[in-house]
């Protein structure tokens, strides 16, 4: 193992470890052997879907490449593609304590439903680390649905107030390449 991809494993060994369901940031010592503490979504996957509830009682609100998150704070967001490339259709999922989990797949509702949540408006936005879910949705659809959080007020936070973050890493780790 040459000293890059020894540099590289190590950088992605802690970006999966940060990006555990378990949202735990942990200190990575150097090894030369990383992979007993590092999974990924293929090597771990996640046995949950959003809307589920996982066995700590935590409403699951994004998952991808077999990893999820749950509902840390009152509100989060999801905006995805539920087509293809060819035919992009957008999603909004939203989850909150006094909700749970819900699917729209108009702008116009979703604000609407966002307009009955007090302000200051703040919602955990989830995305992934590389390209977003809404990856191949038209670009005025995408500049739309930020516009209308603006003017809903709406604050869509990437990062928690534990400094926990709210994206998923969807690169493989070192034990599945």
């Amino acid at each position: 193992m040459d000293a890059l991809q020894y540099t590289l494993g190590v950088i992605i060994s802690g970006l999966m470890i940060s990006c555990d369901r378990q949202r735990q940031t942990v200190n990575i010592p150097v090894k030369t052997d990383l992979s007993a503490e590092v999974y990924c979504g293929q090597c771990r996957p996640c046995r949950w879907h959003p809307g589920d509830v996982d066995d700590q009682g935590h409403l699951v609100v994004f998952e991808a490449a077999g990893l999820c998150k749950t509902l840390e704070t009152d509100y989060a967001l999801v905006l995805l593609n539920s087509g293809d490339q060819n035919q992009p259709v957008a999603r909004y999922d939203l989850s909150s304590r006094e909700s749970g989990y819900e699917v729209f797949t108009s702008l116009d509702s979703l604000i609407t439903r966002i307009k009955r949540i007090p302000e200051p408006r703040v919602i955990d936005f989830y995305r992934t680390c590389g390209a977003p879910q809404y990856f191949e949705l038209p670009k005025p659809e995408i500049d739309s649905f930020f516009d209308s959080m603006k003017s809903a007020k709406v604050e869509l936070r990437t990062s928690r107030p534990d400094g926990g973050g709210n994206s998923i890493c969807t690169c493989p780790c070192p034990r599945c390449k």
